[in-house]
This record gives C-alpha cells, sequence and structure tokens, in this order.
C-alpha cells in the first residue's frame, strides 16, 4: 500500500493540468499515488489525465457524468485511496519536487496526524508574492485559527499531509466558499496531533471565482450558522464575536466587489434591501470607528439601503480597485 495518497479534484483544467501533473510525476518520493477526479469536464483535461496514466502506473482517474463540485470529488477520492494519508492538490496548482518527501518526514514515522506546511506562494499569472509563517502552533491553538481566520498557517485543506482516519467520515460540505474552513474544523475535532514545518513547496494560483459571483453570499451565511454550532461544539464560545464580525465583513465585501465590477447602482440596491430581510443579519454589528478611537455598533438592519451603499463604498481604495482589476486583467 502507498504512503501517500494525492488526491485532484479537476474542472475544466485544461490550461492549468499538465503543470500539475509534471510536478507530481517528478516527486523525490516515491510511495504514493494520484487519484485524479474528473469532475463531468467539458473541454480536453480527461484526455489530458489519460495521456499522464499512460506514462505513469502511480495514476487513477474517476470520471464522473455529472458535476457535483470539489467536495464531493474530494470524499470520492478518499473512498478509493490505499495511502496511509492524504495529500489534496487543486489541479490549477502544482507543488515542488520535495514536496511530498517533505510532508511525509513530518509525520515522524506516521506518529502525527497532520503535518502544515508553513508557507505557500500565490502567483499571480505575471508576478509571484510569497508569504511565510514560521512559528509553531499548538493544537489547543488551531480551532481559534479556524474560526477567526487569524493564525499561524492557512487554513486551507492544500499544503497538509492528513491521518486518512481522520477525515474520511467528515459529513459532506455543501458550500462552495469557505469549503476549506469548514472541513479543516471539523477534520480536527479527530486530530490529536500536529506538526508545522518550515517549509515552502506548494505553488497555489490565485483564481477562482469572483465574490460576486451570486452564490458567494449564500454560502457565507451557511458557514456562518455552521461556525455557531461548532462553537458551542468545541466550547469555544468566548470566540463567538468572530463569525459575526466575519459575516458583516463578507456581505461589505460583496457589495464592494459589486461596486467595482460597475454592477449598477438600482441593482445594488435592490440586492442590499433584499438581504437586510434575512433575520441572521440581526445579529450582527458593523464596527465603525469615530474619531479613530471610540467604536459604535450600528445593526445594518437599522441602516438605511442607500447609507450602507456609502459605508461600502468609503472603503473601496486605490490598492483594491487596482488589485480587482489587475486580476481580471490577468484573467482571474
Amino acid at each position: 500500500m502507498p504512503k501517500i495518497s494525492v488526491i485532484i479534484p479537476c474542472f475544466n483544467a485544461e490550461k492549468y493540468i499538465h503543470k500539475c501533473m509534471n510536478s507530481l510525476i517528478k516527486q523525490t518520493f516515491n510511495d504514493y499515488e494520484i487519484i485524479c477526479i474528473n469532475d463531468c469536464s467539458t473541454d480536453n483535461t480527461l484526455l489530458i489525465l489519460e495521456e499522464f496514466k499512460r506514462k505513469s502506473n502511480k495514476i487513477t482517474i474517476l470520471n464522473l457524468k455529472i458535476n457535483k463540485g470539489s467536495n464531493n470529488a474530494r470524499k470520492l477520492g478518499i473512498k478509493l485511496a490505499r495511502g496511509c494519508y492524504i495529500a489534496y492538490i487543486d489541479s490549477d496548482d502544482y507543488v515542488a519536487s520535495d514536496y511530498l518527501e517533505s510532508l511525509y518526514n513530518g509525520t515522524h514515522d506516521e506518529t502525527i496526524d497532520c503535518v502544515v506546511s508553513s508557507g505557500h506562494y500565490t502567483k499571480y499569472k505575471f508576478i509571484k508574492f510569497k508569504s511565510i509563517s514560521t512559528e509553531n502552533v499548538k493544537l489547543e491553538e488551531v480551532h481559534k485559527i479556524f474560526f477567526t481566520q487569524i493564525g499561524k498557517f492557512a487554513s486551507y485543506s492544500w499544503g497538509k499531509l492528513y491521518r486518512k482516519s481522520c477525515i474520511e467520515n467528515i459529513p459532506p460540505i455543501n458550500v462552495f466558499f469557505q469549503e476549506d474552513v469548514l472541513f479543516n474544523i471539523k477534520a480536527f475535532l479527530n486530530i490529536k496531533n500536529i506538526n508545522v514545518i518550515d517549509y515552502v513547496g506548494y505553488y497555489y494560483r490565485v483564481g477562482g471565482l469572483s465574490s460576486t459571483n451570486k452564490n458567494y453570499i449564500c454560502d457565507i451565511k451557511i458557514v456562518y450558522k455552521q461556525k455557531k454550532k461548532l462553537l458551542a461544539l468545541y466550547n469555544l464560545n468566548h470566540l463567538s464575536d468572530y463569525p459575526f464580525y466575519e459575516l458583516i465583513n463578507c456581505f461589505y465585501e460583496y457589495i464592494i466587489r459589486l461596486i467595482i465590477s460597475k454592477t449598477p447602482k438600482k441593482e445594488i440596491l435592490k440586492i442590499i434591501s433584499h438581504e437586510k430581510k434575512d433575520i441572521i443579519y440581526k445579529d450582527v454589528y458593523f464596527l465603525k470607528n469615530i474619531n479613530n478611537c471610540d467604536v459604535e455598533y450600528l445593526a445594518i438592519t437599522n441602516l438605511k439601503d442607500e447609507k450602507i451603499y456609502q459605508i461600502a463604498k468609503s472603503r473601496i481604495t486605490f490598492r483594491r480597485r487596482f488589485g480587482y482589476l489587475f486580476r481580471r486583467l490577468c484573467g482571474y
């Protein structure tokens, strides 16, 4: 049996899948398998995967007839996996040649439940940015990391090596946005020990769906409700403010992205009016600095639609507008 099963959900990935697969078949570590889940791609993804399979007996392909998303693909991948450990890789990303070896060495002879690489690269089409955190993390700090989004390592599922038995029975997560956060919160219910290694070897390509996608705010509200339940389960009610602030910040981020993408103001005000009717926002307050020292709490359900629009607009800096337009220019 292989030590590691690498699971790659693939959907219309023909643009990047060559680089992803090439990086995996050239690993310095040899005891692994690659499970590619072709999630009903309509481009040449499947043909490319089959070409790689002819080159390597490490590759297994599962070709799905109905697209059900990356979470479903990962669950199916776990069922096929024979390895003691699971590594997830996105089909548009790639890894260093010593990636699997470095993570496996971090298991300390398979005594560690989860190995986390302490840094990652983010890549645009033309420019590369590097982000590293090398601080050690204790298991009791992990829950705060995932609930607050403030921590020593990213809450994504990539860049990590999980013991299969710790994640194989996680129930379905039916969201796209923040799916990895919920996955990790639930995974760490089962993880008893963690090792953060000082290693950078995962190359993450910035992209994906923009938060102007209509499912964004729906998913964020689902995640918010899930986090409230999990806070009680973890006995972490003292962190309950964080999901509130995150929800309202995501709400404003949604409006900001609509404004930057030149959505007509009339349409945005209609969206704001509709959102305010959701009782979920009765819990939530908007933080407003007064004279850079005091804080006033304003419930968004008590704000007029125009006021919310203006608050969102005031948050749009040149840097944010440039970053959004830059990603669009680069094809993301």
